[in-house]
């Protein structure tokens, strides 16, 4: 099943976080201290392993579009946080049989109040597993580099 998500992005993520039995898997450039407590809060909830990939840059970190705050917290709350240089994929992996793809970084802008536009894809077997080979490759990517792991 697809859903496009349009102004319910908030709405549907939190859905996932509830539901979700294993794992979570974050792909986002950016994210905020209050998205980051979410995470945070269902992980300890749901007792699930989570990894998330961003972009690190200090010009970003001074400019406040991503918060090493956030980053922190989820290092300090066992979430394996990664780093890329590039970084625009936006991807939400929630166990094997939930994902969004979209224009939403994991931010409060990005999911209550800027213009977005993604995809929920769900119980879509052979879409979801490309998906996380995608997610699996940039992660085995940056594993081998030794430079990505925060």
């Amino acid at each position: 099943m697809l859903e496009l998500l349009t102004n319910n992005h908030f709405d549907r993520i939190l859905d996932l976080f509830d539901s979700v039995q294993q794992k979570i898997q974050i792909i986002s450039p950016f994210l905020t201290i209050s998205m980051a407590e979410k995470l945070c809060e269902t992980k300890k909830q749901r007792n699930i392993s989570c990894d998330f990939i961003t972009r690190f840059y200090i010009e970003d970190m001074l400019n406040k579009a991503n918060s090493m705050d956030a980053i922190e917290l989820l290092m300090d709350n066992g979430i394996n946080v990664y780093a890329v240089k590039r970084l625009h994929t936006k991807l939400y992996l929630f166990d094997d049989t939930h994902a969004i793809m979209g224009s939403a970084n994991f931010t409060n802008g990005g999911f209550k109040s800027n213009i977005e536009l993604s995809l929920l894809v769900s119980d879509e077997t052979m879409l979801i597993d490309e998906l996380h080979e995608y997610f699996d490759n940039m992660l085995s990517a940056i594993q081998q580099s030794d430079e990505g792991r925060i």
